[in-house]
């Protein structure tokens, strides 16, 4: 049954754990790829090229998939309020992230930065807000946010 409704069935081992690891690792490279993409939209804007002009470039070329036309074109568009994860789950799932490599002493540096984001994020109010609302401390720091 999970075949035919899924994509298909994973097989992680005995450890009924270890498919949490999975979907964690899943979300850090979520929100991994949300950071950069904020970096390197900011970065663009920044140079004077703008947000929209790479973002259609990018997601017609080198990253042309769904997950980064849709998270591409709100990260251009700089909406936020089209919630699909919220941002105070994402810090959650981070935290779950980090404390699960520290068992193993697995050191995840962008996962740290990670967290720094959405803390800082969640200090300023936007946990309701999609994940990709810490695109705007990305602005912040450029300054070309609010």
């Amino acid at each position: 049954m999970l075949a035919a409704l899924g994509q298909g069935v994973f097989d992680f081992g005995e450890d009924p754990g270890a498919a949490n690891v999975v979907k964690l690792a899943g979300n850090f490279m979520i929100l991994s790829a949300v950071e950069a993409f904020a970096e390197a939209l900011t970065f663009a804007q920044k140079s004077g090229v703008g947000r929209d002009a790479p973002v259609g470039m990018l997601t017609s070329t080198i990253f042309a998939c769904p997950f980064y036309q849709n998270y591409g074109a709100m990260l251009a568009g700089e909406d936020y309020s089209k919630v699909g994860f919220k941002l105070r789950l994402a810090l959650k799932d981070i935290a779950l992230v980090l404390n699960t490599a520290a068992t193993s002493q697995t050191p995840l540096p962008i996962a740290s930065l990670l967290r720094d984001r959405l803390l800082s994020a969640m200090a300023h109010g936007r946990g309701e807000m999609d994940m990709t609302a810490m695109a705007l401390g990305v602005g912040q720091d450029a300054g070309t946010g609010p």
